[in-house]
Order: structure tokens, then C-alpha cells, then sequence
């Protein structure tokens, strides 16, 4: 899928594959203590065991700017 066209998932719903972790959430202004990843696009908080997302955090340019 191009890039920007990732499907962007909402709140309860899961990332089950195509993510990246973000190992240093603190680095980027998050919480140090959240757990975070990157799917296509976005940035979104989600629940370390399920990965159900908690929180869309927002587009990754946002976040790196």
C-alpha cells in the first residue's frame, strides 16, 4: 500500500500486524511509560498486551517536527 494510504485505526480497535514499536516514547515528547507504535502514517498508543489502541497520538510529521 502507498504510503498515506495506510488504513488509520480508532480507538478499540487492534493493530495486529504492519507496526512499528517505538522504543524510546520519551525522545518524542510521549510518555515514558506508554506503549507506542507506528502504523503507516501514525502514531498511536496501545495496550501492551492486546494492542488495542487507547490513544491515535497523530501523523508522524507532527510528532517528529
Amino acid at each position: 500500500m502507498p504510503p498515506g494510504h495506510a488504513k488509520r485505526y480508532g480507538i478499540g480497535e487492534y493493530i495486529r500486524d504492519g507496526y512499528i514499536r517505538i522504543d524510546d516514547p520519551s525522545r518524542w515528547g510521549l510518555r515514558r511509560d506508554g506503549y507506542y507504535v507506528r502504523a503507516g502514517d501514525y502514531v498511536y498508543e496501545v495496550n501492551r498486551e492486546t494492542h488495542q489502541v487507547l490513544n491515535l497520538i497523530g501523523a508522524i510529521a507532527d510528532i517528529l517536527n
